[in-house]
């Protein structure tokens, strides 16, 4: 990008981009070039997966399913925007990490899936005797190996391609986890919403809520949702460290993670939940029929807690990890900011902060507030990372440009309030 054209950019993009091979001309155009590449295969994904539900006049269903799954996934939405309290990140780069996974994860893992599938069943025609059960067993095998592998790798590749473009929004194990999270998210809705086409295609009825409540028990926060949140935190951990063995081996080992749960849960997991299902005395070949949505409901979280605890109990015990961390950094790095970006007082409520609390600040400006506390956190994350790299806060633009934002702040704090001077520059 040219430096004529880069001095017409708005500050928020020129910060986004800090460090992003988007800012040289061959990054730009092997950008475009990939993801020109990408939205093809995701076009002809996504004609794979609706084709039949088009042609069977089923697309109201989808478009209804992927709505009713978007409502229903609120809480997990509110629930990563308050994990996200510390460092906002922009509204627009979380909805389109959602947009990643419901559009183009899918549509790459439509077409991918097609083509482990095929090998699974041309593999099982010449190596197990010729049956009935080979189109089953095929199915199943794709379901539990290919599958999982196919499905991490297009929802990963979301989460890698935000590290590489978009490095300066990308700070370290706590943004992987949200980024993966909300990337998983939002396949799992649309997932929802092309399996209940296809149910309705199949039975002739469409199951809006007992299939949701199977495959979505816990608000959105589950399966998809967990397992990208995973590998995104083993991004965000070679994100946020020096160390060259943690920064090659945390994305494999977590993508690996991922993979794992996934398969478990499409394999082991159908088990249990067929279980659970036979135990509650509902029909397994008609469950939407026989079963109440009450009964499926706790069925689906059962088996869920179940299969997936371990999943659950690793990603909390990163999210204390990752949130003791981040309040160390704050007070690490905004130390020697005391009288320039931040007063005693407040540096006072950071030394005070703890893991389940949300700073606030000894002003009356409440919509000030909010920002004042987000630019000095964006500021301590940037010369954590400088710190990292070797090099002078001082000299560096976007260390500058969050102490202006920070004193622009407090002046128009200080004009709409008609408060004394709340800070004394150094």
């Amino acid at each position: 990008m040219g430096s004529n054209r880069e001095s017409d950019l708005p500050e928020s993009v020129k910060r986004a981009l800090d460090g992003s091979p988007l800012r040289t001309p061959e990054g730009g155009k092997r950008f475009v070039r990939g993801m020109s590449l990408l939205l093809a295969l995701v076009f002809l994904g996504q004609m794979l997966m609706i084709f039949g539900v088009w042609m069977d006049s089923m697309v109201q269903v989808y478009i209804t399913g992927f709505i009713l799954a978007t409502i229903f996934s609120i809480p997990a939405i509110a629930f990563i925007r308050w994990l996200d309290r510390r460092e906002r990140e922009s509204p627009w780069l979380l909805a389109g990490a959602l947009l990643w996974g419901s559009v183009i994860g899918t549509g790459i893992s439509a077409i991918l899936n097609q083509l482990g599938f095929g090998v699974i069943y041309v593999a099982t025609e010449f190596t197990l005797p010729s049956s009935q059960d080979n189109q089953i067993i095929a199915e199943f095998l794709g379901a539990a190996i290919a599958a999982p592998v196919v499905e991490e790798f297009a929802k990963g590749l979301g989460v890698l391609i935000l590290l590489w473009f978009l490095r300066a929004e990308f700070d370290n194990l706590r943004d992987g986890i949200i980024y993966g999270a909300l990337i998983g998210l939002g396949f799992l809705i649309a997932e929802y919403a092309l399996y209940l086409a296809n149910i309705t295609i199949e039975f002739g009825k469409t199951p809006y809520l007992g299939l949701l409540v199977l495959r979505d028990p816990l608000f959105g926060l589950n399966t998809h949702t967990i397992w990208t949140a995973l590998f995104g935190a083993g991004v965000g951990l070679a994100r946020q460290t020096a160390n060259r063995l943690v920064r090659v081996g945390a994305p494999f080992s977590f993508y690996s993670l991922a993979v794992f749960f996934h398969s478990l849960n499409n394999s082991i997991g159908v088990f249990v939940l067929a279980l659970i299902l036979w135990i509650a005395n509902i029909d397994l070949q008609n469950p939407f029929s026989s079963g109440s949505i009450g009964l499926l409901w706790s069925s689906a979280i059962v088996e869920t807690l179940i299969v997936q605890f371990w999943a659950y109990a690793l990603l909390v015990y990163l999210l204390m990890k990752s949130g003791k961390e981040e309040i160390e950094v704050i007070r690490l790095f905004l130390k020697d900011e005391v009288g320039r970006s931040v007063t005693h007082e407040e540096y006072a409520l950071i030394e005070s902060d703890h893991l389940f609390h949300t700073r606030r600040l000894p002003i009356d400006c409440e919509n000030e507030e909010k920002a004042i506390i987000n630019a000095q956190n964006e500021l301590a994350f940037r010369k954590w990372h400088l710190s990292q790299e070797g090099k002078d806060p001082e000299k560096d633009q976007l260390v500058l440009s969050w102490r202006q934002d920070i004193k622009r702040l407090r002046i128009r704090c200080s004009s709409s309030k008609n408060n004394t001077q709340l800070f004394e520059p150094r």
